[in-house]
């Protein structure tokens, strides 16, 4: 992700994939980074992020297994 978020922010583009969350309610909304934030995603909207749900044992097996 933070490999990307730039480019993401930049073109106005759309980020696919896991938020870090094994669950997520089907209208919740990944919150942006506060204004004060330097970091990698500084700057990437709630609108830009379109969340991949990963069950935690499909994550664990795939990088544990």
């Amino acid at each position: 992700m933070t490999a990307v978020a730039p480019v993401v922010i930049e073109w106005n583009g759309t980020w696919v994939g896991w938020s870090g969350l094994s669950t997520l309610e089907k209208d919740e909304v990944i919150p942006e980074s506060s204004p004060n934030d330097q970091g990698p995603t500084a700057g990437l909207k709630s609108a830009q992020v379109r969340p991949v749900v990963v069950d935690p044992k499909i994550f664990d097996l795939y990088y544990n297994g």
